[in-house]
Formats: structure tokens, C-alpha cells, sequence
């Protein structure tokens, strides 16, 4: 059950909201917290056993490891997290990565079985779930209410672990982030502002997926990836493909953080922003303070930052030379850091590829950020004029790379881009640009000046706090665009037109591109 279905948007949503409403009106907080697990639960189910199994029999799994972990026994301690991580990354490499079978005599047909049961985007709760018992095991005060024998302890787990807005693609939350949330008296109170606020964003997210996303993926990047399956594309196709791509992946998957952080607020939950405007990015640095913010944090937090600490241990301890000293300590860390971000989506050499790149990318920014010569150029322009220089400098490699996650193998991306030497002379065939109509061109630049000029969905409900920050970034927003929402006549029509809009896609909606990561 996607949340652009409209089983979704107009039965279950409706339902599990008033109960909820009406089991705080009834029986205070705890009945709302009760609401929100069946709900979960419910929501769970509707894909089907193999995965409601995966996904309610791990959080309960997960449940036990953590009353071990909260104990106060050191082997406990360390078998409850030991035991926990296991289950939980051990089922993500058997389920995700069953690729790897087919290695083995046999191997295909327990690759095919094993892929079969693949939840829809393990990796999203594997990795919230670890992160959950991590915490935990280094202590914190948002555990003390999930201790043995606390009351409601097995239940606010419950509802941390299975909340289904944000158990399929995230945003990957904090146990600090949330179970104060849930924990709270007035949880399950109806307020308009988070009605106002939470509708305003699931409406902009199902248009981002629905409006933008989808038509530009059926109408200019589909058709040019499956022609490459059969033989040569022309080059202005491939172009297209490539432009268009950019922006489909960046509403696809914000499109539907946008709707999952609605979702919450509905409840009166604030999840952590996923995205902030990460296509006018200044450079590779920049761009993962904005891109997928939440999967970020955590991979800097738990594989960068100790291995670097690691590594500048080690360098320390045998007095290494200066270089030596940079590649230990941060650029293999930086290197293994991004390879585990591109493996993260998944068994396949073009999300490798794709990490390797923007590791050798981040290592190169961040030393041409410590050289004299950058000093100096900075000493020479201005903030804006560095911004342009940088997003002009970023944009294509960026677009060439994002290209890798939609192409089925190395072999495929690289006709992708033999495609753009072709013959340039013939490009338009009988009014169409061959693949591409030149019908649908209007929707690109359309597109583009969405994401490049309007405030992003939490710059314009600023006001309001629709989420919570984890990277405070400067806007990139010109000052004449930067429009605030308010609850006036201007906004409502401007949200009944997107309404519409989305109405009218929702028979042709395709599943989220981010879903098969």
C-alpha cells in the first residue's frame, strides 16, 4: 500500500487518524501510542506475510536485544547488541544481497528464492533499527523509559520501530529524535497547525512524485534506457535522459520524504528533514549536507568518523609522514565511507561506481579546500559569486553519476554516454526529438526551475517548523522567491490547483524509484 494509492490517501489514512484522535480523546496518550503500532501493524501487512514477518518479528527481535543492552550486566550488555546488529544486518545482507548466490553451483534458484522475499526497502529500517541498539548500548536519557519492567516499554518500541511513515524509505530517525515525542501527554491531541502543515506537505510531495516525477520518468527517461537495451539511442535522447533523470531521482525520493514527514506531523510527530535543496549544491560537500541528510549522518557518524579516529591513532602512534598520514586517517576513511553508501542501495557494480566517484570527488574538494590558492580566492570574491562558480562546477558531474543509478550495468551506462558522441545533425525526426516528443519538453525547464529557484516544501513552511534540522545550510533561494506559507485564501488555492493536479495522476502513478533501493 504506496502512499500515493488512493486505498492509502482516502481509507486507511482517514481511519487510522480518527481512531487515533479518538483513543487520545478517550483514554489519553497511551491509547493514541496503541493506535499508532495497529495502524503500523495494519499498514505492515498490506505487503504482504514475508514482509509484515521481517518487519514486526524484527522490531520485536530488536525489542529483547535492547532490554539486554538496558541491563546492567557488561556480557548481556554486549550479547543483547551483538545479537541485535546480527539479526538485523545479517537479514539485510541474506535478503538484499542474495545476488552474491549465483556465484555457486545452484546458486541462481536460491538467488531468485531469497529475492522473492525481499521486503520493500529493508534497508531503510535494518539500518534505524542498528542505529537504535547502538545508541542505546552507549547510553542515553530517551532510553530510561524503555528500561525492564518500565511500563509501556515493549509498547513505545513498538511504535519507534514500526511507525509507518517512515519505516519503508525513511528519513532514518533518532530514538532521541522521536521517543520523546511519542512519550509526550499531549501525543494524539488534534491541532489544526499540524493538520495545516502536514496536508500542505504531503500534498507538495505527492505532486513532486506524482506531477513531476513520473511524467518526466515515463515520458523522457523510460523510453531512452529501454531502447538502449535493444541498440544506439541519438545523442539529444540521451541528453534528455540524463537531464531528466537528475531531476526525476530528487522529486522521487523527496517527494516522498515530503509525504512521510506529513504523515508524522499528522500525528503530531516531527521527523528529521531529509532534504534541503541539494540540486543547487556548491560543490560534493555541500551536496551531502543536502542530499539524503538522515542516511548522511548516520554512515559519518558510525563508519567515518570511527575510522578516521582509527586512523589518526595509528598515524600518531607510528609518527607517519604528513601525506601518509592524510590517506590513513581520511582519505581511505572518506573512500570506504562512500563505497558502503553506493553499496547501500544495493549488489550491482554502477551503485559501486557511483560511490567510488563521489569519494575520490569529496577527497579532492575538501584538500582544494585547504590549499593557499583557495584562501585566496576566497579573499578575492564574493559569497555569490563563489556560489555560482561552484554550482556550475558541480552540476554535471553530478548529473553523469546520478545517471549510474539508473542504468542496469556499467556496460549500459557506457553506451549511455557513447550516445552523446553521436551525430548531432539530425536531431529532430518529424517534429520529434526520435524517443523523446518535443510535446512534453515543456515539463524539463518546468522541472528545473522548481528545484533550482522555489523554496524548497521547509523553507516554505518555515514559519512553522515542519521538521527537525540536522544540517543548518544557507538558503539558495533568490530573495524575490522566497515566499513563506501562511493559512490564507492564496495558499489554499495554490494547494487545491496541486491537489488537482495529483488527482489527476493518480491512475497512472508508478512505484518510487527509491523503493527498489
Amino acid at each position: 500500500m504506496s502512499f500515493t494509492e488512493p486505498t492509502f490517501l482516502f481509507g486507511f489514512l482517514p481511519i487510522v487518524l480518527a481512531a487515533f484522535w479518538t483513543a487520545r480523546r478517550l483514554y489519553s496518550g497511551s491509547g493514541a501510542v496503541i493506535v499508532l503500532v495497529a495502524g503500523s501493524f495494519a499498514y505492515c501487512a498490506s505487503f504482504g506475510l514475508p514482509f509484515f514477518l521481517i518487519a514486526i518479528i524484527g522490531a520485536l527481535l530488536n525489542y529483547f536485544a535492547l532490554q539486554a543492552i538496558l541491563s546492567h550486566a557488561p556480557m548481556m550488555r554486549k550479547a543483547g547488541l551483538i545479537s541485535g546488529l546480527s539479526f538485523n544486518l545479517g537479514s539485510l545482507a541474506l535478503l538484499k544481497y542474495s545476488a552474491v548466490f549465483t556465484f555457486f553451483a545452484e546458486g541462481a534458484a536460491v538467488s531468485l528464492y531469497l529475492s522473492s522475499l525481499v521486503p520493500i526497502t529493508i534497508s531503510f529500517f535494518s539500518f534505524q533499527r542498528s542505529v537504535f541498539l547502538l545508541d542505546a548500548y552507549r547510553g542515553g536519557a530517551e532510553f530510561d523509559v524503555l528500561r525492564p519492567r518500565m511500563p509501556g516499554a515493549l509498547l513505545s518500541t513498538a511504535a519507534y520501530l514500526t511507525f509507518f511513515p517512515y519505516l519503508l524509505i525513511g528519513p532514518i530517525s533518532y530514538a532521541k529524535e522521536i521517543l520523546p515525542q511519542l512519550k509526550m501527554e499531549s501525543l494524539g491531541v488534534r491541532r489544526k497547525t499540524d493538520i495545516e502543515v502536514g496536508s500542505t506537505l504531503i500534498v507538495i510531495g505527492l505532486f513532486k512524485k506524482l506531477v513531476l516525477a513520473d511524467t518526466l520518468g515515463q515520458n523522457m527517461v523510460d523510453p531512452v534506457f529501454a531502447a538502449l537495451q535493444t541498440g544506439q539511442v541519438s545523442p539529444i535522447d540521451a541528453l534528455i535522459a540524463i537531464l531528466a533523470y537528475y531531476v526525476q531521482l530528487y522529486f522521487d525520493f523527496s517527494g516522498y520524504s515530503d509525504i512521510a514527514i506529513g504523515l508524522a506531523r499528522l500525528f503530531g510527530v516531527r521527523l528529521p528533514i531529509n532534504f534541503n535543496s541539494p540540486l543547487r549544491s556548491t560543490g560534493i560537500v555541500d551536496f551531502y549536507k543536502r542530499w539524503h541528510i538522515t542516511l548522511t549522518r548516520v554512515i559519518a557518524r558510525f563508519l567515518y568518523s570511527p575510522l578516521s579516529l582509527s586512523g589518526t591513532r595509528f598515524v600518531m602512534r607510528r609518527k607517519l609522514a604528513k601525506l601518509a598520514g592524510r590517506i590513513i586517517s581520511t582519505w581511505l576513511p572518506l573512500l570506504v565511507n562512500f563505497t558502503i553508501i553506493g553499496l547501500w542501495h544495493g549488489p550491482k557494480w554502477t551503485f559501486v561506481a557511483f560511490g567510488v566517484i563521489h569519494g575520490l570527488w569529496f577527497i579532492f574538494e575538501t584538500e582544494i579546500r585547504l590549499t593557499a590558492r583557495w584562501k585566496r580566492y576566497k579573499k578575492r570574491t564574493s559569497e555569490n559569486v563563489r556560489r555560482w562558480h561552484g554550482q556550475l562546477l558541480t552540476v554535471i558531474p553530478l548529473m553523469l553519476t546520478f545517471a549510474l543509478f539508473r542504468s542496469q550495468d556499467l556496460q549500459q551506462y557506457g553506451q549511455l554516454i557513447f550516445a552523446l558522441q553521436g551525430d548531432w545533425s539530425a536531431w529532430v525526426v518529424r517534429g520529434e526529438i526520435r524517443l523523446v516528443a518535443l510535446k512534453t519538453l515543456y515539463l524539463l525547464p518546468l522541472a528545473y526551475g522548481v528545484a533550482l529557484l522555489l523554496p524548497n516544501a521547509y523553507e516554505f513552511l518555515r514559519r512553522y517548523r515542519p521538521g527537525l534540522v540536522t544540517f543548518p545550510v544557507s538558503t539558495l533561494t533568490p530573495k524575490l522567491l522566497r515566499v513563506a506559507w501562511r493559512p490564507n485564501l492564496l495558499c489554499g488555492l495554490l494547494l487545491v490547483i496541486m491537489s488537482l493536479a495529483v488527482i489527476f495522476q493518480l491512475g497512472s502513478q508508478t512505484p518510487f524509484v527509491y523503493g527498489g533501493f
